[in-house]
C-alpha cells in the first residue's frame, strides 16, 4: 500500500557535477531502499547538477565502480538543477556544504528542504522521525542548529579519471546512503503482504513462534507481529512499554507491522524487502517501531483530525494543554517531568478532532541515552506518569521556547494568530489533507483563547503554569 495521498516522496540529490557524487548517491540509494523494503511508489529518487552538461552519461570508470557496489548505471543522463526540479522536490540533499549553500542562494524557498547528505543523516539520528516524510524535512530544519557538519563531512567528487579516483568517493557515498535507508525504514507505509485485496490489515503466517501485540494509536488499531529469535523478548518489551496503548483482542486491525529480531543478516534483508522492521537487537527494533507505529497511524488518520507535533498533559477534568516544539527541543523532557503531576496525553502527537476533543496517545517516551543513535523507550507506567482522563478536550496550545540560560520565572506572551499559524503549520502532520486546513487550525486555536509562547529554562518550571494556561489566564 502506498501513502494514502497517492504521491511518492520526492528526493533530489545534488552535486556540482551531476555525473559524479550525486549520481552515485542516486544509483546506490535505490537498491539500498529496496533492501530495506521501501519501494518507488513511496520514495522517488533522482539527481541533478549545479554546473553539469545536460544529457552527459557516466564514464567507464564511474560505471565500473557503480556496478562493483551494486548500483545500476544504465540509462543515466545528467541534468542541470532548475526551478521545476526544485519545486517538485520534497527533499534536496547535496554532497557538500558549499553545494547546499549554493542551492539555497539560488532557490531561497527550498531552504527548509535542503541539507547536505551527512547533515540530514545526523539529524535523523538526533531526532526520532515521527511524521510522514513530506512534513519531516520541515521539522528537521528546525533542529538544524543542533547538528554540526564540517569540511571533513563533505563528499567531494573525483578530480581526475581512473578507478582509484572514484573509489574513495564511491565507498563514502555507499556508506552514507545505506545509513539514510536505515533511517527511513520506519517511515515506509504498510505495504504488500500486510494488506488484503479489500484493504484490511493482516499479518504474515510466521508460525507458532510469532507473538502479536495489539495496540491502539490514537484511534488506529495496530497489530505488531514479533518474530525471530528475539521475538518473544520483543513482545515482552512492547507489552511493558506500550501498556497504556494495548487494545482488546477482538478489535480488528487497520495496520499490521511485522517486527523481526534476528542475528542472521540474510533473514533481516529478506524481511525488510517485504516491508518488515528488522534488526539484530530488541532495542534497535523498539526504536524503529516507535516511529513506525506513529507514522502509519498518522497516515491512516490523514484528513480526519489535526495532529500536532506536541507534548500533551491533562488536568483531572480532562482539559489538555498541548506544548508544541520541533523535535529534540524539550517535549519528551516536559512529558517526563510534568506528566508526574498531570495526566500524560502524549510526548509527541496530540490528536485534536474538529470539535475540540482530544485522543490520547500515551506511547513510550523516546529518550536519547548512551546507546545513541537509537533512543531508548521508557513506558509511562515505569516512569510514574499519571494516566489522563478518558474524556479529553483541548484547552490551550503553547509554543515552547526553551532557553537554557533563561533567568527567572517562565515568560508567557500571546502570539498573533497569523504568525502562530505559520509557525504551527510545520508541526502539523498532513495539514493540507483537511477540508479547510488553515481555517480548521485557526478555529482550534481561537476556541481556546489564542496561542501562547512560553520561554523557560527547565521543564519543571512549567508545572505551575498548566492550570493557568488551561483556564485561559496569561
Amino acid at each position: 500500500m502506498a501513502w494514502r495521498s497517492g504521491i511518492a516522496f520526492r528526493v533530489v540529490l545534488v552535486s556540482t557535477r551531476n555525473s559524479t557524487s550525486a549520481a552515485f548517491a542516486e544509483r546506490l540509494l535505490r537498491p539500498a531502499l529496496a533492501d530495506t523494503g521501501i519501494e518507488a511508489w513511496s520514495l522517488r529518487v533522482t539527481s541533478a547538477g549545479l554546473e553539469d552538461e545536460q544529457g552527459a552519461s557516466f564514464n567507464t570508470d564511474a560505471e565500473f565502480m557503480l556496478r562493483s557496489l551494486g548500483g545500476n548505471p544504465g540509462g543515466f543522463r545528467s541534468r542541470v538543477l532548475d526551478h521545476e526540479i526544485v519545486d517538485d522536490a520534497d527533499l534536496i540533499l547535496t554532497m557538500t556544504r558549499g553545494e547546499r549553500d549554493a542551492v539555497i542562494a539560488a532557490y531561497p524557498r527550498a531552504r527548509r528542504r535542503t541539507f547536505t547528505l551527512i547533515e540530514y543523516i545526523r539529524l535523523n539520528d538526533l531526532v526520532q522521525p515521527i511524521a510522514p516524510l513530506r512534513e519531516h524535512p520541515l521539522m528537521l530544519a528546525s533542529a538544524r542548529p543542533q547538528v554540526e557538519v564540517t569540511e571533513d563531512d563533505d563528499i567531494v567528487g573525483p578530480t581526475e579519471l581512473g578507478p582509484q579516483a572514484y573509489n574513495e568517493m564511491a565507498t563514502t557515498v555507499a556508506d552514507a546512503v545505506y545509513q539514510l535507508a536505515e533511517a527511513w525504514i520506519a517511515m515506509a507505509p504498510s505495504r504488500g503482504p500486510h494488506r488484503d485485496p479489500l484493504g484490511a490489515a493482516r499479518l504474515l503466517d510466521a508460525g507458532a513462534d510469532a507473538e502479536v501485540v495489539r495496540l491502539s494509536a490514537f484511534g488506529v488499531a495496530v497489530d505488531v507481529q514479533c518474530t525471530g529469535d528475539g521475538g518473544r523478548a520483543l513482545s515482552r518489551e512492547l507489552n511493558q512499554a506500550w501498556s497504556r496503548c494495548l487494545r482488546l483482542e477482538e478489535e480488528p486491525a487497520q495496520v499490521a507491522v511485522e517486527a523481526l529480531v534476528h542475528d542472521d543478516e540474510t533473514l533481516l534483508r529478506v524481511a525488510r524487502a517485504r516491508g518488515a522492521i528488522g534488526a539484530n537487537t530488541v532495542a534497535h527494533v523498539m526504536h524503529a517501531l516507535a516511529s513506525a507505529i506513529t507514522v502509519r497511524a498518522i497516515d491512516e488518520r490523514a484528513g480526519e483530525v489535526i495532529m500536532l507535533h506536541a507534548a500533551g498533559v491533562a488536568l483531572p477534568d480532562g482539559r489538555v494543554v498541548a506544548f508544541v516544539a520541533p523535535s529534540g527541543t524539550g517535549k519528551t523532557t516536559l512529558s517526563r517531568t510534568v506528566g508526574k503531576m498531570y495526566g500524560y496525553v502524549s510526548d509527541e502527537t496530540v490528536v485534536i478532532s474538529l470539535d475540540g476533543s482530544v485522543t490520547a496517545y500515551p506511547k513510550p517516551l523516546s529518550v536519547i541515552t548512551g546507546a545513541r543513535p537509537h533512543k531508548e523507550q521508557f513506558g509511562p507506567d515505569a516512569e510514574g506518569l499519571l494516566a489522563a482522563p478518558l474524556e479529553l478536550r483541548l484547552a490551550r496550545v503553547v509554543l515552547l521556547n526553551r532557553e537554557p540560560d533563561h533567568q527567572g520565572e517562565p515568560v508567557l506572551e500571546p502570539v498573533d494568530l497569523l504568525e502562530g499559524i505559520a509557525e504551527l503549520a510545520a508541526q502539523v502532520s498532513y495539514l493540507p489533507r483537511l477540508a479547510e486546513p488553515l481555517r480548521s487550525l485557526a478555529r482550534s486555536i481561537e476556541s481556546t483563547g489564542g496561542l501562547q509562547r512560553v520561554t523557560y529554562a527547565e521543564a519543571a518550571e512549567l508545572a505551575d503554569l498548566v492550570p493557568l494556561l488551561a483556564a485561559g489566564a496569561t
